[in-house]
C-alpha cells in the first residue's frame, strides 16, 4: 500500500492547484479564527496548511505519504 500511495505522489506535478481549490479554502478560512489549531488530516503538499497559516492559524500537518508531507514542509514551513 505505502508504494501505492508514494506512487500516487510522483504523478502529482509539484506546485500542483487542488480541485476547487479556491471554493474549499474560501470555505476553510471562514471557519478559522488567527491562533486557533487546526489539523489538517491528509494534508498532501501542504497547499491548505500553507493558507490557513497565512490567516495565522496554528496548523499540524499529516499525510500517509512521505513524498507529500515533503512538499508541505517545503510548501508550509511553518506547519508542524
Amino acid at each position: 500500500m505505502e508504494d501505492w500511495r508514494e506512487a500516487v505522489w510522483a504523478a502529482v506535478p509539484p506546485g500542483a492547484t487542488p480541485e476547487r481549490f479556491a471554493e474549499r479554502r474560501e470555505f476553510l478560512l471562514a471557519h478559522v479564527r488567527p491562533s486557533e489549531a487546526v489539523l489538517d488530516l491528509g494534508c498532501g503538499d501542504g497547499a491548505f496548511a500553507a493558507e490557513l497559516l497565512r490567516a495565522r492559524a496554528a496548523v499540524t500537518a499529516a499525510d500517509v505519504s512521505s513524498e507529500a508531507l515533503r512538499r508541505a514542509g517545503e510548501r508550509a514551513p511553518g506547519a508542524r
